[in-house]
């Protein structure tokens, strides 16, 4: 049997050398890794990583791993094999599969990748067999061409100034998306300004939306968590924290606009991590977000929460507009951009009709509240439909 450990929390990610260590030592284990030819396996996980410690460190903590593990699988001998669990939105791992995988450290990729896609992705890119064969090439050619990149440079140490400066970056960012997190009376804000109560009920998963009965959001798997912010067109699960982060490190003299744009060009991994980010800042619409703010039960908190939230957002904008060098997001990617713009005018109406059938929805009871909940699953999927992205 091939044992294949899954990492996925921020303190696993940091925590998986030590973890694989003691295993790589357990003479049990070690004789079951020469069982499968000294290959080993490891799985890490987009999604609680992201929904523990937000989209900015989650990613800097994957890469960190990769490069621990390496050199730890390494020094014991045995070939690894990163398994990554991406999921369908940005949040989760998603995005462009090609520049994700040439984002990933030099020398994680021989030729080798293991890679999950999401169910509602599969149809989308392999339905048609003209886009099947595309999208294989799009993976095949980035492992070739990550292999490649690795076996010349013989390092995976690269870019090691960037890492040193962007680890103060990620932990910037990790204590801003945590003081939100933490903000007294978010899950009361959570729980009414998305509609997590509609998600929670829609019974299109393949597990319960919570691991146990509780309002806690560490109990709240990152898929409904993802889904909800992507309902109620906030979305700071694909970038609160960036904002602060960067301007902090730029305030604090630690680096300066013509070094992150330099890292911008050059460095894999953070030009796809601001590419993607641009993408959600483009689709998260702060107008739509307030809007959704007022279904909070306590005014206060909604007006305090949704302020935090908005004033973020402009900073991450301002941020990555300054990064780029771009006027408006996506001027790079003008199709995109259009595209996303032309959608916007469709999507709205139905974000309106689903605020209007939230307050009906809370407010009834019974039959009553059944009729209107099946309206409500429609306004999820038409929002989710538009904007191309669930959980």
């Amino acid at each position: 049997i091939n044992i294949l450990p899954l990492v996925e929390t921020v303190d696993d990610l940091r925590n998986s050398t030590d973890v694989m260590e003691s295993l790589f030592n357990n003479k049990a284990y070690k004789q079951n890794l020469v069982c499968n030819k000294n290959i080993q396996k490891i799985m890490i996980g987009y999604s609680d990583s992201n929904k523990d410690g937000g989209l900015i460190t989650s990613n800097f903590e994957l890469y960190n791993s990769q490069i621990r593990l390496k050199n730890l699988c390494e020094k014991y001998g045995f070939e690894m094999i990163i398994f990554h669990g991406r999921g369908g939105s940005i949040s989760r791992g998603g995005g462009p599969v090609n520049q994700s995988i040439l984002a990933q450290p030099d020398g994680t990729i021989k030729g080798k990748i293991k890679l999950t896609e999401q169910g509602e992705m599969i149809s989308s890119k392999y339905l048609i067999e003209g886009k099947a064969i595309r999208s294989l090439e799009l993976i095949i050619s980035a492992v070739i061409k990550a292999t490649l990149s690795s076996e010349k440079n013989n390092s995976i140490n690269k870019q090691k100034k960037h890492q040193e400066l962007f680890s103060e970056i990620s932990e910037k960012a990790l204590i801003k998306y945590r003081e939100l997190i933490d903000t007294e009376n978010f899950i009361e804000y959570f729980r009414t300004a998305t509609p997590i109560d509609i998600i929670e009920k829609l019974e299109i998963g393949s597990r319960p939306a919570s691991r146990k009965k509780s309002q806690d959001i560490s109990s709240l798997r990152a898929i409904p968590w993802v889904f909800s912010w992507t309902q109620n067109r906030q979305t700071i699960s694909g970038w609160y924290g960036f904002g602060t982060a960067i301007d902090k490190a730029v305030k604090e003299g630690l680096t300066n606009w013509k070094e992150l744009n330099y890292m911008f060009k050059n460095w894999e991994f953070f030009k796809a991590l601001v590419s993607n980010l641009e993408m959600v800042l483009t689709k998260t619409d702060m107008i739509i977000g307030s809007e959704y703010s007022k279904l909070c039960s306590d005014k206060k908190t909604g007006e305090k929460i949704n302020t935090l939230i908005s004033n973020e957002y402009q900073l991450s904008k301002e941020c990555v507009l300054k990064i780029t060098g771009e006027k408006n997001l996506l001027d790079h990617n003008t199709s995109l951009q259009r595209s996303l713009s032309l959608r916007n005018p469709y999507i709205d109406p139905i974000s309106f009709i689903q605020l209007k059938l939230i307050r009906e929805y809370r407010a009834a009871s019974g039959a009553k509240q059944n009729k209107i909940l099946s309206v409500l699953r429609s306004t999820v999927n038409g929002i989710a439909a538009g904007i191309r992205n669930t959980g």
